[in-house]
Formats: C-alpha cells, sequence, structure tokens
C-alpha cells in the first residue's frame, strides 16, 4: 500500500522547546502522516529527534487529541524484537528514546496528526548488538538518500535495511539482486549491521 505524506518545511533558525530545555537548530519541520488504512495495518513513523515525546502514550495521547484520529496503537521493539505496545490503560508503556522509528495504528484514517520536531545534526545512531538484531530508525526527514540500496551504502557495516509496508509485508536489501525500493519521507526503516557497536550519521541537506 502506498502511504502519501505531506511535509512542511520551515527553513532557518529556530528555537523548540524540547524536554523543558530550549534547544536550536537550523531546521524544524511539521510532519503530516497520512494513515490511510486502519488497524490491523501499521505505519512505520520517523520521529524527529528534536521533539516533544516523552514515552509512548505521549504518541498515542497526541494522535487521539488530533482531528479525525482515534489512536490503536504505539509500538517500539528492542533490538531482540521483543515489543512494547501501548494502546491504552494498562498496556505497555516505556519511554521514548530519540532516533526510534515507532509502528503506529489507527481506527480509521488519520490525516490530521501532526508531527512537530526539529533535527539534531550531531546525533549518531549507535547500533550496540549485530544481526540478526535490528534496529528501527527514524531517518531525517531532510534525508538526501532516495532508495533503500543508497541508505544500505551509507551505513558503516550493514548487514540489510528492510522497509515494513502497512500490510506487513517486506522489502529489504542486503546487497546485489535483493529487494530495493524508493525511501518515503517520514517512514521509519528496519537496520541491522554486521559489527556491534557500528555508530552512523545519516547525512541530510
Amino acid at each position: 500500500m502506498t502511504k502519501r505524506v505531506k511535509l512542511l518545511w520551515v527553513m532557518g533558525a529556530i528555537l523548540l522547546a524540547v524536554g523543558g530545555a530550549a534547544l536550536a537548530s537550523n531546521m524544524g519541520f511539521k510532519f503530516v502522516p497520512n494513515i490511510a488504512t486502519a488497524d490491523p495495518d501499521i505505519y512505520e513513523i520517523s520521529i524527529p529527534l528534536n521533539n516533544n515525546y516523552t514515552d509512548l502514550a505521549s504518541i498515542f495521547n497526541d494522535i487521539n487529541a488530533s482531528a479525525g484520529c482515534s489512536a490503536a496503537g504505539v509500538t517500539v521493539f528492542a533490538p531482540d524484537q521483543s515489543q512494547c505496545s501501548w494502546t491504552g490503560s494498562f498496556s505497555c508503556n516505556q519511554a521514548y528514546t530519540a532516533g526510534t522509528g515507532v509502528r503506529v495504528s489507527t481506527y480509521g484514517t488519520c490525516t490530521g496528526w501532526v508531527i512537530v520536531g526539529s533535527h539534531n545534526p550531531s546525533f549518531a545512531f549507535s547500533f550496540g548488538l549485530a544481526d540478526p538484531n535490528i534496529y528501527d530508525v527514524s531517518l531525517p526527514y531532510h534525508t538526501t538518500k532516495t532508495d533503500l540500496a543508497g541508505l544500505y551504502t551509507e551505513i558503516p557495516n550493514a548487514a540489510g535495511v528492510t522497509k515494513i509496508n502497512p500490510d506487513q509485508s517486506l522489502c529489504s536489501w542486503t546487497g546485489a539482486f535483493s529487494c530495493n525500493t524508493t525511501i518515503t519521507i517520514g517512514e521509519a526503516y528496519r537496520v541491522s549491521v554486521t559489527v556491534a557497536g557500528t555508530t552512523w550519521t545519516p547525512s541530510h541537506y
């Protein structure tokens, strides 16, 4: 399935309050995911590195507070693929970690959720564990990479880069003759590396 997205670029210096601190950035974003199909379809969402979310519940609540949107669940995965899903009271909640992609599902379409944040150009992703451990990565909205193969080439010691579609079908680039596809702004991607402790600072415009 295709996910259309709308992106508003706010160029120039902005001041953004994040976690009680004022952080300066040379680029801020307002991003509106177009979640076109309902649960059980799931959307992989990139969150800006500087953002106002504290935990999974805060993301869930922000979706619910958005016009026309009703959150079904917000999920993150640990490298070993154990998961924590917030679906409402008494479900699993945990702190949101910058750079982590989230899986979002809603009851019906959702085109009113506005994600606000900014980029941190000094942030480096750290992959502490090697393949088969996997990391869900929030790509910068202004990434210079256009497809999975390009992203794979940029990440040191990459073992694979995977796009997960809303229907949970996969496209994984692991080298020549594997599945390649275009990167969609606002989507998170799954990354594995061959060397534990690998770090990566993504390129961007």
